[in-house]
């Protein structure tokens, strides 16, 4: 019995599907290559591509940082990558691989509205919208910094 505890530990703790990422508004910014806000327009589905799941079109509302471009290529599977769907606005911390615009994994960009379950609980939504305007002032005060440097 105890045997089957530790290989039941040891299974768990080795397992591939481990994901930790961490997210810091000031040190994403710094990492990455363009930042932006914009609404997910459409999106579709790249069934045989073997990088990428999504691509969407987007319209840019505000740039933070860099060049964005109107398209982004969201990874396969990954580890806390975004899911996008139409209608959404979003905060996107991107890079360009192989001149393409790219979320993939551990990627920082968040949704600027509320999921279901915080929505409904008004404490949680309380702290969601602390939070998201502690962000969005954070962003306003890197990108000044980064235009005048």
């Amino acid at each position: 019995m105890k045997f089957l505890v530790v290989l039941f530990a040891v299974v768990i703790l080795n397992s591939s599907n481990d994901c930790s990422c961490g997210y810091n508004v000031q040190r994403d910014f710094a990492r990455a290559e363009i930042v932006f806000k914009a609404k997910v327009a459409k999106i579709h589905k790249l069934e045989k591509n073997k990088s990428y799941g999504q691509k969407a079109e987007l319209n840019i509302t505000k740039t933070y940082k860099g060049a964005p471009e109107s398209k982004i290529f969201v990874e396969l599977g990954g580890c806390s990558t975004p899911r996008l769907s139409s209608n959404t606005e979003w905060i996107f911390f991107t890079n360009k691989e192989n001149n393409i615009q790219v979320l993939g994994s551990c990627n920082p960009s968040f949704m600027l509205e509320p999921k279901d379950f915080i929505r409904k609980n008004p404490e949680r939504l309380k702290t969601w919208k602390n939070q998201l305007e502690k962000k969005l002032s954070l962003l306003d005060t890197l990108s000044k910094k980064s235009l005048s440097n």
